[in-house]
């Protein structure tokens, strides 16, 4: 352990040279939306020239190669349990984004939680040494890695939906996050929103209740609009972004991504204590 922490000092220090950026994109519950966005973020800021890595960090469905329609040999967990390097596990798409997928429902995760946090760290830490920007779609709720590693990021992206459960749920997860650790960089980002009004609607209930009972103020990040599209495009495994750019999801997508190269912090704040 000694010398696992030693390596991530090594690291942190090396970080600090490069001005990378860490965003968890998480959410309160599943079925909101949460891994297409993480995607499509990723490659909306392709688009702008920066050098982006996505890593699949759901400890519980990893789904992200499905998405991309690719079939890799190995994953995150490949790290940990075969000690491969973090290059061997890297997936060069052709559009230009590296991915690291994950191994879905698998019991390691579970079994080897406390023995596992430290490397994956440790992987995000190397990774912010080599790319502008590191995207992490972490597991959906409470997971305890999906907390740990959402804490760490330099942003979080909280994403939920109109619906009322999602929102409660959002509500549910942010009051937890900030139960842990105080004045969080989280941002919301709505996803299957119909109009702007619906937008401030939501936004804006969701806002009194965390000012009222948590004394937390959130920002807006962005909105993605319902499109029927993003859905042919999850079938198509495919990411809408690419397979649909004309779409107003796909503008929106772009605009967040150009949200986040305008207001991204210049150092970064990833740690692995």
């Amino acid at each position: 352990m000694v010398d696992q922490l030693s390596r991530i000092k090594d690291i942190v220090e090396g970080v600090h040279s490069h001005r990378s950026h860490c965003i968890a994109v998480t959410s309160g519950k599943g079925g909101v939306g949460k891994s297409n966005i993480a995607l499509n973020l990723a490659l909306a800021l392709v688009k702008h020239q920066k050098k982006v890595v996505l890593v699949d960090a759901d400890s519980n469905l990893a789904n992200l190669d499905v998405l991309l329609g690719v079939n890799p040999n190995v994953n995150l967990l490949s790290i940990v349990l075969d000690d491969l390097r973090v290059e061997e596990v890297i997936y060069h798409h052709t559009s230009g984004l590296d991915f690291i997928p994950n191994s879905s429902g698998n019991r390691n995760w579970q079994a080897l939680s406390d023995a596992i946090k430290p490397k994956i760290f440790e992987v995000i830490l190397f990774l912010k040494r080599h790319y502008d920007f590191v995207i992490l779609d972490t597991a959906a709720g409470l997971a305890p890695m999906s907390i740990d590693l959402t804490m760490r990021a330099d942003e979080i992206f909280m994403t939920t939906t109109p619906e009322p459960t999602a929102i409660s749920d959002t509500y549910a997860m942010i009051k937890v996050l900030d139960s842990h650790k105080k004045n969080l960089p989280i941002k919301l980002v709505l996803n299957m929103v119909y109009d702007a009004s619906e937008v401030a609607d939501v936004y804006q209930r969701l806002s009194l209740v965390l000012q009222h009972f948590l004394g937390i103020r959130i920002e807006l990040a962005g909105f993605i609009s319902y499109d029927e599209r993003v859905r042919r495009a999850i079938h198509l495994q495919k990411p809408f972004i690419l397979s649909f750019p004309e779409t107003a999801a796909s503008e929106e997508i772009l605009q967040l991504a150009g949200s986040v190269l305008s207001s991204r912090m210049v150092v970064s704040d990833f740690h692995a204590n």
